[in-house]
This record gives C-alpha cells, structure tokens and sequence, in this order.
C-alpha cells in the first residue's frame, strides 16, 4: 500500500501539479510535456500509465494513446526491473535506475534508457503514484564499450607491437624503452633513462596537454606529436598512451607506443587537403566547416563574451542554369558566386561549400547580430552584379538563413539546421533575400514533421471521417447533391479541417491514399442515400488534388470502386483546379476525355483565381464550373465583384456548362447570383458541412430551402 509522505499542499492538484485554469494552462502543460529532451512518465498506485511524453513516443514507438491507462506489467511484461523500480517509489524511495534495456514497438529491445523515479505525492501528503525523467543512454554504453575494447587492443600492443615503446611517470622519467624507440630517438636506452620526457619534445606545452589528457581521460590513441632526436631532428609519430593506475588508484606510469610516420606527414597532408575542400571552388567542405564551427560553439561556451554567427546560402534558380545553359556554365556561375562570397568576409571568416549551390559562412567575434545581417547584405549586393562568362551575363541572387550563437547550441550541427530553416523562409518569402532564424521556426519544423508521421497513420487507423455540404438549386431550393469534404479526426486535436493537413498530405504523396479512400467512402455513402431516397436524384462531387489526377492509375481505381459501391458513374462528379492543366495539360486532357466516356461529370472547383489560359474550357470535356468564394462573399459590398461574377456565369452559359456558386452566405448573394443565371449553390446560407447522419436529415425536408 503506498506510503505518506509529508508536503505542503497550497496550489496543487492531487497528482502535485499547480492548480491552474483555463486553456492557456492546458496549452503550457502539453508544450512542456512536447519541449523537454527526457522522458516523463506517471503512473498512478497501480501502476496504470499516467502520462507519456512525446519524448517517450519517439524513444519507445508506442504512442500515448497505446499506453494510458495500461498498466506496466501487462504492457511491458519483459522490463521486471523497471516494474520493481516503480514499486520502490510507491513504498516512498526515491530510486535513481540502473541501465536498462527497454523494449520498442517494433519487437524485441531497443537501446538503454536510465533515470530517476520519485513518489508522486497528492496535495494531502499521500503517494498517488511514481513519476519518473527518463534518460536515453544508449550512445553512453556504446562508447563505455568502445573505450573498454580500446584499452584492450592498446594492451595487447603494448606488449606485441615492434614500435617504439616509452614507459614514463607522471613526472617526467623515463622508466623504460624498447630497441625501436632507442633507435627512433638516436639515444642509447641509458641516455633515455637519465632524460626526461620534455627533452624530447619538440614543445614543452603539447606535453603539457597530452599529461592532462591522459590524466583526465586514462588514455590516448594516435595521437599526432613531434620528438627530437639527439641530433636535433624532429619527428613525426603517431602516439598512442595509456595511463596505468596502482593499487590506490593513482597514476603510476604512462604506457606510450610510438610509430614514425614522418616519410608520409607530407602525403597525408595533401590528402587532407582534398578531403577537407572542395574540389570545385577549393573551398572548404561540410565537414572542415562543421569542424571549425564546433570550435567556436566551445570557445563561445567557455567564454560567454565570444559570438559568432552562421550563415547559409542557397543560390536561386540554379537548377534553371544548368538547365538552360549547361552544367560547365553552371560550374562557372558556382566559381563566380564563391569569389564573390570571399570578397565580403575578413581574413578569419570561412566559407565553405556543402556541395550544389548551397554555401555556408561563418563570421567569428562578431559584436552584435546586426553585424550578420549587414554581411547577407553584402554578399546580395555583390552577387547582384551581373556575372560575365564568356559573352553571356548571368545574374545570381541567394537566399541566406542567418543564426547567431546563443548558448543554447551544444554543436554546430544545431546552428547549421537553424540555419537552413532560416533560408528556406527566405526562399518562401520570396527569394533573394535573408531571414534571422526564430525559435517559432524551428518548433513549425518540429511540429510539422510529427504531424506527418502521425498523418501517415490516420487513414489506417480510421481517423479520416467525410463531411458533406449540401449543394442546392437556387430557382427551387431543392437538394441537389452534395460535395464531400474530408476532415481529420486526430486523436488529441479534435477535428481538422483541410487547411490543416492537406497542403502537407500534398507535398508528401500522401493525397494520394487519403483521397482514394475519399472518393470510396463518399461513392458508399451515396449509394446508401440513393437506396434510401432514389427519388432525390442525389449526386455526389469529390475533389482530386493535381497529384491524384495525374496517377497512372485513376481511372483504373475509379472504375473499381464505382463497381464495387454500383453507383452510377453519372451521379458522380469530380472536383479538380485550375492548376491540373498546367502541370500537364497533355496527360489532363486524356484523363478528362476518359472520364466522359464513362459518363463522370467534372467541375472546375475556385474557378477564376488560377493562371491558365481559358482555352482549356473549349479544348477539354467540363461540366460546371465553381464561382470561387472568394468572389461571392464580395456581392454584399458597395460595388463588390458583380461584374466579375456575372462575366463568369455569361463564360460559363455560353460554353453551356453549369455555374455554380460557392460560399453562398447571404439571402442576398442567393438573389444576386440566381438572377446572373447560376443554377446552383452552396455555402453557409444552405448548411455547413455536416456528418454523414446529419446530412441525412436533409434528405427528409419536404420543401427545401
């Protein structure tokens, strides 16, 4: 039975949160639960799960949905120890883990985790559960096991190894040294054995450095250093060093191997040379970049007064170049851009180039982030000069994302995707221009990744419902049809509407099952209504994204599901935008002409706010077109956009197609549009979108609208 613990209980709920209200309390609860870099985790007495964090879904696989109110032995019956840990907390201990193995979605274990469990005690001093911060130490085993193999491989050559081998003491003396080192060093062994080791450094202080070292961390391997022999020569070796402790724990001698690598010191370097630049540009790469700028995050740690600032750039339109005027040229342009890149910075700036046309820059000791905008400035002057090659002039612009050190990054790898973050909103504001990287963008980032992980499992899991808007005859009133819209029911968001999920569903391919699963469930719906009332003569329009249109296999997925549902490929409707024609007007033009040979109508959906040219209208089978909102909604005002209304539904009459008005919001924009000559509407004035059984009701109405 848990146990009693004594704590002041003013302002806490009975799990010992602070007692506040509202939603903008509920709201910074969830964030901190989605911000913290460990595992929370709650449990109540019986060991039910409590809370889950994002971090333990990402870590573990197992969503919060899978796990509340689970309890722990039956969700994960193979973690008995961590079973007994919770226990312990509940009896009141606070229980600081060993490294455990937990166990992943997938099967089997995943990595270690480790961290400490605490009785969760209610306002009245009770110990309602245990909560636990959960660390992810995987990386840590691994490198404990590393270590301890590597210490393994230096004993054994120490004692195989025909390099040269120095035993020496923490202060100095040489203890001992084999054959090889007396003859790499040109001392006899007695010489070695009455010199101390700084004589035979080329610098006092890398001596200095490596005794530390060795002292910190309890070894060293291949470590690069300069001794001189008795003659005065210097020589290259390579030092691998191990520092041996006595019985109580003290350094008692350091176990040092030594091999010459003098002869090829000047080939490795010109190899390190080319792996650490570009070839192109002679730039630096990724890796010499991220190298230096990791050098500065821990300067800029060790001393707050350091900055720095990090840039990357991405040069617009490059792919046009190598396009149209080939990729030697493009190569020049990538040449020209680096120059002129150079030309803005200091001596002890860096650019470099991480491959294609994106650059980075790192500017050191800068005094105030303003100095970093003023570069981007400078390099979008300079790179707005026109670039000759040849008798050709191209132009470049870039667009740059700017992030200044703040003490937050631990490794430049942080900055650097910042950074890139940063630029691609300056690419989306427009191009050629810069953008100061944000917090909020790196958390749309964030967030936008883990909606898609979560979209890519919803229709699977159920979670796309249909919504249907009724469409409505404006002479009559009468139901005509009804155009179905999908929403997403997410699991902690409520419902969402399309806006926001769709444009992602786009850009990851996943519009293509979402809206195959759309067109199945609204063509059984539809034919459940038609069975239920084959009087109303009902129809159904459903929307394809550009992408579906253009599937291989559309037309083959749409004649199945009309079988499979026995709908009448007349009854249905497709609902596609302007922007079809222009991906590919050839493919678009097959499609449309395929639909009409099996009798399925089309309508061109927010008619009037794309690019194309209108020739599609005559060129292309089309049935209705859809008055954009946009341009309805605009009726009610003093000159609003009665003439660009009327002049849609007179294109549309005189092409003998259906004008259709959507966002109908108004008794007024009803009257205004029926009189143009639309023969249908819908909009809020009708009825919302509403759920399959509410949209039924309407079926029932005996004199419409």
């Amino acid at each position: 039975m848990p146990g009693r613990m004594e704590r002041g209980t003013t302002g806490r709920d009975a799990f010992g949160g602070a007692v506040v209200e509202g939603a903008q309390a509920e709201h910074l609860f969830r964030s901190l639960l989605a911000s913290v870099g460990e595992g929370i985790v709650v449990w109540d007495a019986e060991l039910r799960f409590r809370i889950w964090n994002p971090f333990m879904e990402d870590l573990t696989g197992y969503f919060a949905a899978d796990v509340l109110g689970r309890k722990l032995p039956e969700l994960f019956p193979a973690m008995h120890r961590a079973a007994g840990i919770v226990r312990r907390a509940l009896s009141g201990q606070i229980v600081r883990s060993p490294d455990l193995r937990y166990q992943h979605r997938t099967g089997g274990t995943g990595g270690w985790i480790s961290g400490v469990c605490s009785p969760h005690v209610g306002p009245d001093g009770e110990i309602v559960g245990a909560i636990a911060m959960v660390s992810e130490v995987t990386a840590r085993r691994r490198a404990e096991a590393a270590l301890r193999r590597s210490e393994a491989r230096y004993r054994r050559l120490f004692e195989e190894s025909r390099d040269a081998i120095l035993v020496t003491t923490p202060d100095g003396r040489v203890l001992d040294a084999n054959a090889a080192a007396v003859e790499l060093l040109g001392r006899s062994r007695r010489e070695l054995l009455v010199t101390g080791t700084v004589e035979l450094w080329g610098d006092g202080a890398d001596l200095v450095r490596l005794t530390t070292d060795l002292d910190r961390g309890g070894s060293i391997r291949e470590r690069e250093i300069v001794l001189r022999r008795s003659d005065g020569q210097a020589v290259t070796c390579l030092l691998s060093s191990i520092a041996l402790r006595d019985a109580a724990g003290e350094i008692a001698s350091y176990q040092s191997i030594l091999h010459d690598v003098t002869l090829r010191k000047a080939a490795e370097e010109q190899l390190l040379h080319a792996g650490l630049h570009d070839a192109l540009t002679a730039l630096p790469n990724r890796a010499l970049f991220l190298d230096r700028a990791d050098h500065l995050v821990k300067r800029a740690t060790r001393r707050p007064s350091e900055s720095f600032a990090l840039l990357f750039l991405d040069v617009d339109r490059f792919r046009y170049v190598n396009e149209s005027l080939g990729h030697p040229t493009g190569d020049q342009l990538l040449m020209a851009v680096a120059r002129r890149v150079e030309s803005c910075l200091r001596q002890e700036d860096t650019v470099a180039r991480f491959g294609g046309d994106e650059f980075a820059v790192l500017l050191e000791s800068i005094g105030d982030p303003a100095d970093a905008v003023r570069v981007a400035e400078r390099i979008q002057d300079e790179l707005a000069r026109p670039i000759v090659m040849g008798e050709q002039e191209v132009f470049a612009t870039a667009s740059i994302g700017i992030v200044p050190w703040a003490p937050g990054y631990a490794r430049a790898e942080e900055m650097l995707r910042d950074a890139d973050t940063a630029m691609n909103r300056a690419k989306v504001g427009g191009r050629a221009r810069h953008e100061m990287f944000a917090e909020e963008m790196h958390a749309d980032v964030v967030a936008r990744l883990r909606l898609e992980t979560q979209l890519r499992h919803a229709v699977e899991r159920g979670q796309m419902v249909l919504h249907y808007q009724p469409i409505v005859g404006l002479d009559s009133g009468q139901l005509s049809g009804f155009e179905a819209l999908v929403r997403w029911a997410h699991p902690v968001r409520g419902l969402l509407a399309p806006a926001e999920f769709i444009g992602l569903a786009e850009e990851t391919g996943l519009i293509v099952p979402i809206g195959s699963w759309v067109l199945r469930e609204a063509c059984s719906q539809l034919r459940r209504w038609q069975d239920d009332a084959p009087e109303a003569n009902l129809t159904m329009n459903v929307n394809l994204s550009a992408r579906q249109f253009l599937q291989a296999d559309l037309i083959e997925d749409m004649d199945v599901v009309l079988a499979e549902t026995n709908v009448d490929p007349r009854s249905l409707a497709v609902e596609i935008t302007e922007s079809v024609f222009l991906e590919n007007a050839e493919a678009s033009g097959r499609v449309l002409r395929q639909l009409r040979d099996r009798g399925v109508r089309v309508c061109i959906d927010d008619f009037g706010t794309g690019y194309s040219s209108l020739g599609y209208l005559r060129r292309f089978p089309v049935d209705s077109l859809k008055i954009d909102r946009s341009f309805v909604s605009g009726l009610d005002a003093e000159g609003g956009n009665l003439k660009l209304v009327r002049a849609i539904i007179a294109l549309a009459q005189s092409l003998e197609l259906t004008a259709i008005a959507e966002g109908v919001e108004t008794a007024a924009q009803r009257r205004i549009v029926r009189e143009m000559g639309a023969r249908l509407g819908q909009g809020h004035l009708f009825a919302s979108a509403l759920d399959a059984d509410h949209a039924t009701e309407l079926l029932g109405r005996p004199t419409g609208w």
